[in-house]
Order: structure tokens, then C-alpha cells, then sequence
């Protein structure tokens, strides 16, 4: 199977901290790959996750959001097979990762966010919906809120 080399460019972009939080955004652009089978092959829009660490316990939330900015190769293969997608939003997550275990029998994971490279991870799509609107109607300093106060102590 081939491998593609996609040739982007993740970009972190640090934001105002609170007392208590830091923030940041990464930045990640789309991709097209010819290759079917997954694994980063086939075509994606960029994604925007935002995220906030708490100081004191090194927990860290997002919210991730696809973006639907594919690159002109993936719209040009759809206009050849006939198809015409409507730009939409779609949200893929909200969630936390801990240093520590949220509940009992959760498992860990390898994670780049922690100093340790473990993490026991918890998400909700449905959280991300509701963070989406709060982001859309109020802008991200509320999104950050209502973020930080999901996470819990």
C-alpha cells in the first residue's frame, strides 16, 4: 500500500492564560490522499482543537471542530464522481484527559499532552455540540468557560 505524505503542518498558537488555565489552539490544515484504506489516507478538512490545561492538576479539556476547508483536489475529485457536499460544520469532540484516573476501571493510554506521555482520556461528542453553540453564539472566552467548568476539579 502506498503511503501518502500529506506535507502539512500542525501550528500551535498560544492564547491569553487565566490564573488557573493555560490555552492554546492547534491548528491543523486538510489533506487529500488517493489511497483508500484509512490510516490518513483518503481526504480530510482541517481542524481547529482547542485546548486548556489546569494548572493545578495538569488536566487538560478540548473541544475539536472539522472545519470542511478540504483542498482543492478533494473538491475537484468530487465534482468528477458527481458529488456536490454542502459546507457544514461537524463537530468531533469535547472531551478530557487526566494524569490521574477519573473513575475506577478507566484505562490509560500513550499522550502527548502529559509531561509523563500517559493519560486516562474521556470525550463526548454530544458535550462538543453543545460547546459548538456556546462557541458560534458567544464567542471563545465562553467556550473556554464553559469548558473549564465541564472539566471539573
Amino acid at each position: 500500500m502506498t503511503k501518502c505524505d500529506h506535507g502539512r503542518e500542525t501550528v500551535r498558537a498560544e492564547l491569553p492564560n487565566t490564573e488557573t488555565h493555560e490555552r492554546f489552539v492547534d491548528i491543523v490544515p486538510g489533506f487529500f490522499c488517493p489511497v483508500s484504506g484509512g490510516n490518513g489516507h483518503g481526504n480530510s478538512g482541517g481542524r481547529l482543537t482547542f485546548y486548556t490545561r489546569e494548572k493545578a492538576t495538569e488536566k487538560v479539556g478540548y473541544f475539536q471542530l472539522f472545519t470542511d476547508w478540504n483542498l482543492k483536489e478533494t473538491y475537484e475529485r468530487w465534482e468528477r464522481q458527481g458529488i456536490r457536499p454542502e459546507m457544514s460544520r461537524a463537530v468531533a469532540d469535547a472531551g478530557v484527559h487526566s494524569p490521574t484516573p477519573m473513575y475506577d476501571g478507566q484505562s490509560e493510554m500513550e499522550c502527548s499532552l502529559m509531561p509523563a506521555g500517559k493519560c486516562y482520556p474521556d470525550g463526548s461528542a454530544l458535550y462538543g455540540e453543545t460547546l459548538y453553540w456556546i462557541f458560534a453564539e458567544n464567542g471563545i472566552s465562553k467556550m473556554y468557560q464553559e469548558l473549564e467548568e465541564w472539566m471539573g476539579p
